[in-house]
């Protein structure tokens, strides 16, 4: 499933969904989507009006990764659990700080 509208989503550290979807994710208010910046490893995670790059594509991965189409995962900086802490696209090193979790908000 690709999905260009999923603005109601949250992202939490060490989850166990599992399910592996292609999807964009879109904050609805401005038509921003989740983007790595610069599309390099190591990238800043930055809300960034839609181009369609694979840098804004993203896939649910059995291990609980979230993937982009340019195969580097979301990673929280340095492992940190600290507030304001930013998310970066790294490789793939399954770290437990690179393990999510989906849950929908309500209505």
């Amino acid at each position: 499933m690709y999905c260009s509208s999923l603005a109601k989503l949250f992202f939490i550290v060490q989850s166990s969904l599992l399910f592996s979807e292609k999807f964009t994710t879109e904050f609805s208010a401005f038509r921003l989507v989740l983007d790595i910046s610069g599309g390099n490893v190591n990238g800043e995670i930055v809300m960034w009006p839609e181009h369609g790059g694979d840098n804004q594509k993203w896939h649910f991965d059995d291990d609980l990764t979230i993937r982009s189409e340019l195969g580097i995962v979301l990673d929280v900086k340095d492992g940190s659990s600290e507030v304001n802490t930013p998310l970066l696209a790294t490789k793939k090193l399954q770290r437990e700080h690179q393990r999510f979790r989906v849950v929908p908000v309500p209505e």
